[in-house]
């Protein structure tokens, strides 16, 4: 039986097999590192042979090392400006000035079912930049104002389109908080 006066000089690896501190300090930096170093290689090694082996029976292996360099599928955002927001009941939305320019950036198709009257559909994809024609063709409106809406999705394709916009460098965009539906609501 061990009495309490043991028990508290001595550490236990189990309940039963009481060591001196000393001991077991010496166990745990001699013994413990070895275990772990030659589990983790056994580790390393069953996860390589399964790769292996899974990658052996694929219809079509991948390449052990890569021919050439992956393709980009998807373009690298361009920098962006900030465009400031518009509230959905801005009056120059409703009857725009000279000078001012409304820009749906929804698709078509939405486009032709709903949009303001004096507005331009600009389709935006968020995979694609706005091209240098179009850029140019905007410029030729001579706008000194930008209101750009879309879908009032999260991301909203209108403000994606106006920070975009403004990043290419035309001033005084803004875009419409809550797209097209909050200009539905507020007509």
């Amino acid at each position: 039986m061990i009495t309490d006066e043991e028990r508290s000089r001595s550490c236990y690896i189990f309940p039963i097999m009481p060591l001196s501190r000393a001991k077991f300090l010496a166990a745990l930096l001699t013994k413990l590192p070895t275990k772990l170093l030659g589990d983790a290689l056994i580790a390393v090694t069953v996860a390589l042979a399964s790769g292996a082996l899974f990658n052996l029976l694929r219809p079509t292996p991948l390449p052990w090392v890569a021919k050439r360099a992956p393709e980009l599928h998807v373009p690298c955002p361009e920098e962006r400006g900030e465009a400031a927001a518009a509230s959905p009941t801005e009056p120059l939305l409703r009857r725009p000035e000279e000078g001012t320019l409304l820009i749906d950036a929804r698709s078509a198709e939405e486009f032709s079912r709903w949009h303001l009257p004096e507005a331009k559909n600009l389709p935006y994809d968020f995979l694609e930049p706005i091209d240098q024609e179009q850029l140019r063709a905007l410029g030729a409106f001579g706008a000194r104002q930008l209101f750009v809406y879309g879908d009032g999705g999260d991301p909203d394709s209108g403000r994606a389109l106006a920070d975009e916009l403004a990043g290419k460098g035309l001033r005084n965009v803004r875009y419409v908080e809550g797209g097209a539906p909050a200009l539905e609501e507020h007509p």
